[in-house]
């Protein structure tokens, strides 16, 4: 597979694995007693600091949509780091490199993401690391089979 067909595979891997961790964080939160809108507003946060964290009495949309932002813009940039990793191993390689890589991750986000620290921020890294490494390999095999054809063009060659 060429270099594009890779980088674009890790920006839907990206995409994928960090829904799969806001998903996560959003259903635990209540445990760490925090809103689900909260998830969005401690990850605004590291932003647009600590004024956004206590909650206004409607939803702000705004500090949604930064978080949001954030949010997927890191997991694309880590994503797109991953899968130079990822092209070293088979399937089953992959996984545990892509969870091993999350709790790299864990370690290096804990001090801005205060609130998951501990199982919460732990297992939400480990989600991503694996959602991102299994939405990597399922692309890339159903990139590589016979008859793939793009329509985006990246596969197609160029007619001179």
């Amino acid at each position: 597979m060429t270099r594009a067909r890779d980088r674009a595979v890790a920006v839907w891997a990206g995409l994928s694995g960090g829904a799969a961790m806001l998903g996560w964080l959003v259903l635990v939160a209540p445990l760490a007693s925090i809103p689900p809108m909260g998830v969005l507003r401690v990850i605004a946060a590291v932003v647009l600091g600590r004024n956004v964290l206590p909650p206004p009495s409607l939803g702000d949309g705004g500090v949604a949509t930064v978080a949001l932002f954030i949010h997927f813009f890191f997991s694309i940039a880590y994503a797109l780091v991953l899968e130079s990793i990822l092209r070293r191993y088979g399937r089953r390689g992959s996984m545990f490199a892509g969870v091993a890589f999350g709790l790299c991750l864990y370690i290096l986000d804990s001090h801005w993401l205060a609130p998951f620290r501990g199982w919460i921020g732990v297992l939400a890294h480990v989600i991503w690391g694996f959602a991102t490494a299994a939405t990597y390999e399922g692309l890339r095999a159903y990139r590589q089979r016979p008859g793939y054809t793009s329509t985006w063009g990246v596969d197609k060659p160029h007619i001179q």
